[in-house]
């Protein structure tokens, strides 16, 4: 006996139970013949057609791959596979398609179909390992009907930020002229401050929307969120107006981050402008901060971020909630629960966060107030100990 060969290890081939390893396996696999006929299957790919086992055994696979729309080309691509037989030949291959279920449903499929051989080493089938990939595909779909929705706002934003630039000049100018002709008073002097401090934001929001369609670049560096969100209070109260309350809870700890200025000062624009929206008569919106640390990486509202140091902005309002069918399209560009918005708030605060590689969780039920918590990754300088 070789050294390296133990006794209890041995075992013949032919004392398998195939078909209980088969039953074993997470994944998909069953067993064809030269003709595609369905011989063997296990319960996983039962549960992903949704047939008995006894349905399926004599059928041919690739009868399986039906027309999932009156323009797809579904099965007119997989017979000619099947006339292929790339497998029968020897040859290994992956594809992706889509197969609909005994229900009806339509399921995508990745495949990998390798060639089976009988004892003297004829191909006489195929054996296909199938992984049901449909959450992936719709993710990829979203994110590119995202991409693309984006790609026009790009080139909308484009031909925006000059005729932009021009009224926030008209609006300097007119300040410049008030503080001139005005009393000196603080009424009045405040009121000419909260004009100049909109229109440098509006300057500010110009030279964003320049940099999204890549004509500027962009000059992250370090902030405290804690002091732009002071800077920033008057204009959030002017934003709101005057029926709805603004709330700040500032943390001391909250880390410094690296980001945009002008692109932090959207966020929280944005984010604040919604609430008030959501409010209908009076209310109150609060905007808090704190500093976390992730031990492990997170699922957020859009997409999973990494472990590590995060300062976090949360909006709260009172308002009524958002209905549950919109919340899944809530951050896609041009969708709004409000007829007069043009839907691009949400999507702008998310392109901007996902950039940062940073986090957005959504948490709002029907009647109750809504929240907003975004996550942004601390700066390397930070520590929570």
């Amino acid at each position: 006996m070789p050294p390296h060969e133990l006794p209890q290890t041995r075992f013949s081939y032919q004392s398998l139970d195939l078909e209980g390893v088969l039953e074993d396996l997470m994944e998909s696999v069953v067993f064809l013949d030269a003709d595609g006929r369905i011989c063997l299957c296990n319960k996983a790919f039962s549960r992903l057609t949704g047939y008995d086992a006894k349905e399926l055994i004599g059928r041919n696979f690739y009868d399986l791959f039906q027309l999932a729309l009156p323009w797809d080309r579904t099965r007119e691509i997989m017979m000619s596979k099947q006339r292929r037989g790339a497998h029968l030949l020897g040859a290994s291959e992956e594809y992706e398609s889509r197969i609909v279920r005994k229900d009806g449903a339509v399921r995508w499929l990745e495949v990998r179909a390798s060639p089976l051989r009988n004892r003297n080493g004829e191909i006489v089938g195929s054996i296909e390992a199938t992984v049901d990939i449909t959450e992936r595909k719709e993710a990829e779909a979203q994110l590119l009907d995202w991409t693309t929705k984006m790609q026009a706002v790009g080139l909308l934003a484009g031909g925006l930020a000059h005729d932009f630039n021009n009224m926030v000049a008209v609006i300097r100018g007119y300040a410049e002229k008030l503080a001139r002709t005005l009393p000196d008073n603080e009424i009045a002097r405040n009121a000419i401050e909260a004009i100049e401090s909109t229109a440098e934001y509006g300057e500010s929001l110009s030279r964003q929307l320049l940099t999204f369609t890549r004509k500027q670049p962009t000059s992250p560096k370090l902030l405290d969120m804690n002091s732009l969100l002071e800077t920033t209070r008057g204009m959030l109260e002017g934003v709101v107006g005057a029926r709805i309350e603004l709330h700040m809870e500032l943390a001391a700890a909250v880390p410094p981050i690296v980001v945009v200025e002008a692109e932090l000062q959207q966020i929280v624009v944005n984010l604040v402008l919604n609430a008030a929206e959501a409010i209908e008569q009076e209310g109150t919106i609060t905007v808090a901060t704190f500093g976390c640390t992730l031990e492990e990486e997170l699922k957020t509202d859009t997409g999973r971020i990494a472990p590590g140091n995060y300062a976090v902005l949360r909006i709260t309002d009172t308002g009524c909630g958002i209905p549950l069918p919109a919340q899944s399209r809530l951050f896609e560009p041009f969708f709004s629960t409000k007829p007069q918005n043009t839907g691009l708030g949400l999507a702008t605060v998310v392109g901007i966060v996902r950039r940062m590689e940073g986090g957005i969780c959504l948490t709002s039920i029907p009647g109750h107030p809504t929240e907003f918590t975004i996550f942004i990754p601390a700066a390397q300088v930070w520590s929570s100990t």
